[in-house]
């Protein structure tokens, strides 16, 4: 973040730059900005949209995300020591909370779709276009 974020305030005032930095600074600038942008992406694509999205009880998406609820079954799959330790303190009972409505269930699991076939259809696309770039 610090790369792309100190990369991007050169570029997007370059004058500002070059009168600190000599001028090559700038051409080096942009590539460091677009590998660190691409590397970004990738991880954003592969790692977050793999663990968050298409995990089986997960797809379309994590629907904590919406409600501020998880399922207790996938909850005690992936984090038994946090619940174990919960019972041990007695709090569990008290974080225990009712299902959200239907309605909004289906309306962000319809969201939910939608952004993951918006994500599908971007990366697809840049994919198609990438042999189009002026690098």
């Amino acid at each position: 973040m610090v790369i792309l974020g100190v990369t991007g305030i050169m570029l997007y005032s370059p004058l500002v730059t070059a009168s600190f930095f000599e001028g090559w600074t700038l051409n080096v600038a942009l590539w460091v900005h677009r590998i660190e942008a691409c590397l970004a992406m990738l991880h954003v694509f592969v790692i977050h949209f793999a663990i968050a999205h298409l995990r089986r009880h997960n797809f379309p998406m994590d629907r904590a995300m919406f409600g501020g609820d998880a399922d207790m079954l996938s909850v005690k799959e992936e984090r038994p020591a946090w619940i174990q330790r919960l019972k041990n303190e007695g709090k569990l009972d008290s974080l225990i909370v009712e299902d959200i409505p239907p309605a909004a269930r289906i309306g962000s699991f319809l969201f939910g779709l939608g952004a993951v076939a918006l994500g599908i259809y971007l990366v697809i696309g840049a994919l198609q276009n990438v042999a189009f770039i002026n690098w």
